[in-house]
Parts: C-alpha cells; structure tokens; sequence
C-alpha cells in the first residue's frame, strides 16, 4: 500500500507595502468624522446691561437653541425629547451640576420653552448665555 504524500500549498503573500496608505487614510477618516464640541452652530445671544460673567471653568455641559430652533447638547443636534435623560447622563457623578444654556434671541418662547422644562427636570443650575449691553 502507498501512501501519497501531502501537496505542499503555495505560501500565500500579503503585499504589506499598501498598508501604511491604509492606516494613513483610516487616521484621515477618524479625524474628518470625529466631533468637535459647538461644532459650527450660529446663534444671535440676546443683550442685557444686567448679565454677569460666567464662572471660570465654564460649565461642563453646554445646550444651545439656535435659530431655527434645533437643540444641542455639547456640540451633537438632538430631539428635545431626549434632552433631558442625555443632560442627565453628561452630568452623572459629577460633583458640580451647571450647564450653560445659549438660546437665540430670536426665539419666541413656544420655542425654547420645552428645552428649559427638559433641563429643569434635570435639578441642574442653568446658567442663561447672553452679551453685555443695552437692549434694544
């Protein structure tokens, strides 16, 4: 009885000079995709003579109403429905319990009262954003 010897299989070559490209692209990718806080939102803050300076570390959870009345919450648009379990989340464990509040000045209060609502159900100190100055 003979036995036939195994075939050796070609050895397989992976071309590993491509991979520095990959990993160049995928760092190029991760930095476009990444989120930056307040990312490009614009909003007008209301002017009063009677405004004062916010304390210096800012407060670490920042919402913001702007003009046409999109929520968001530390840089990320989101429904008002789950502003308040998101605030919630942001600010557990957290010994100080601030977050500041930019609405636009443009707003009426049928929008942006829901947002202040969410935000008192949160027992946070919102501290309302605003410029220095005489009002119109």
């Amino acid at each position: 009885m003979k036995f036939d010897r195994r075939r050796t299989r070609p050895r397989i070559m992976v071309p590993i000079a491509s991979m520095g490209d990959i990993a160049f692209l995928l760092i190029i990718f991760f930095i476009l995709a990444s989120t930056m806080k307040e990312k490009n939102v614009t909003s007008e803050p209301p002017v009063s003579p009677d405004i004062a300076r916010l304390p210096s570390p800012l407060p670490p959870v920042s919402v913001m109403v702007d003009e046409e009345g999109i929520v968001f919450v530390d840089g990320d648009e989101m429904s008002v429905g789950i502003v308040e379990s998101t605030v919630r989340g942001l600010l557990e464990g957290r010994k100080e319990r601030e977050v500041m509040v930019r609405i636009d000045k443009k707003l009426k209060q049928k929008d942006y009262g829901p947002v202040l609502l969410a935000l008192s159900k949160t027992d946070a100190n919102m501290s309302l954003v605003g410029e220095i100055g005489e009002s119109e």
